[in-house]
């Protein structure tokens, strides 16, 4: 009598075998398995499946990732017919509801759907979320959607966040290449990223560079390519004193294109303060002048300094200066051959005629080549 019972309780579990003749099927009652696995490449090994509408995980599985096979201890398959009219088909679906206290998300927390992914050993690989979608060759007019994110928002809640990536780093170590996000090959999108309008006050915000004072902005990267296959990279980004900074590749200009033209802005190496030290025009105002001889022709025995608020990158530029409430007959400033620097000038006038001249102040303006 009891070798009758185990039978018919076993056979309410009996699981049909959704791979065909190329799996192992392992059916113990379901959600208790216990097994050391099989994980060889030849053959699908199930443990615990469930599959709607003739769907074959086995196979599936083989012929999306040319031939290789999966060992998984929880499988579930739907395959939807033509004419369905019910809204949702899972595979896989996961439902969790709450009115718990969460305290800022620390207890008592309810997740949807939960994995957890452990890489314990040199040279291995994980994946907290792998998912594929795919189509057959010759449909026309289908959808697809790699990944939608659905918040249904009813109240007011005092945390929002579409995609949040954090965790705990215990002292470990990035590589180089590490990336937050990140759209590859093949293919080449028409957009990589869209804020639809209105949905954003702000598109993109990005914070500090550095988590301590004085920080300049996180920087928007550019990279191109030449014929030759050579690198340059231009970056826009606020410096620590909120000055917006475009900075291209050493060598290379900043263009400016309106109304089918373009001109030049020349990359000096500067990154100003103000109007008047951006980089490639400076200028300095109300310089107070010097004095001449009182014999036509002599200069001030003392030639004005001008140091500009911010050194340009080197000397080739254009400087001229401009003398205001002149007494006597100074001439036109002038500057002084051999003191034109990068940092600086010096400039002098001399006397028309026989009298003492000067300036009461000088404004200079230099512009880069």
């Amino acid at each position: 009598m009891k070798k009758i019972l185990l039978i018919c309780l076993a056979s309410l579990f009996v699981v049909a075998d959704p791979s065909g003749s190329n799996a192992q099927v392992n059916v113990p009652l379901p959600l208790a398995v216990s097994s050391t696995g099989t994980f060889t490449n030849t053959q699908a090994n199930l443990y615990d499946t469930s599959s709607i509408g003739g769907i074959n995980v086995a196979t599936l599985f083989a012929s999306s990732f040319g031939g290789g096979h999966q060992t998984d201890a929880i499988s579930g398959g739907v395959s939807v017919p033509l004419g369905a009219t019910n809204i949702g088909n899972d595979g896989v679906a996961g439902y969790c509801t709450t009115v718990a206290n969460s305290s800022s998300r620390t207890v008592a927390n309810c997740t949807g759907l939960f994995g957890l992914t452990g890489v314990q050993g040199n040279n291995a690989a994980g994946w907290g979320l792998n998912t594929v979608i795919f189509d057959d060759a010759g449909l026309t007019g289908h959808n697809m959607t790699g990944y939608e994110n659905d918040m249904n928002l009813l109240g007011s809640p005092a945390f929002f966040k579409g995609f949040l990536l954090t965790g705990l780093n215990q002292g470990g170590t990035l590589p180089p290449s590490a990336t937050g996000y990140e759209i590859s090959l093949p293919y080449q999108l028409q957009t990589g990223f869209i804020c639809d309008r209105g949905s954003c006050n702000v598109g993109l915000s990005l914070s500090d560079k550095l988590n301590s004072n004085p920080s300049v902005s996180q920087p928007i990267q550019f990279e191109s390519h030449n014929s030759g296959g050579t690198a340059f990279f231009g970056s826009i980004y606020n410096d620590a004193n909120g000055n917006l900074v475009l900075l291209p590749s050493t060598g290379t200009n900043v263009i400016e294109t309106a109304n089918g033209g373009s001109y030049v802005v020349p990359a000096t190496g500067n990154s100003g303060g103000s109007h008047n030290d951006s980089g490639f025009i400076q200028s300095k105002k109300n310089v107070a002048g010097c004095t001449t001889g009182s014999t036509a022709g002599s200069s001030c025995s003392s030639p004005v300094l001008v140091t500009w608020s911010v050194a340009f990158q080197d000397a080739n530029y254009s400087a001229t200066c401009t003398g205001y409430n002149p007494a006597g007959t100074p001439s036109a400033p002038f500057i002084v051959s051999g003191h034109k620097l990068a940092a600086s000038i010096v400039f002098n006038y001399f006397a028309i005629t026989s009298a003492a001249s000067s300036y009461a102040s000088v404004d200079c303006i230099a512009v880069h080549d």
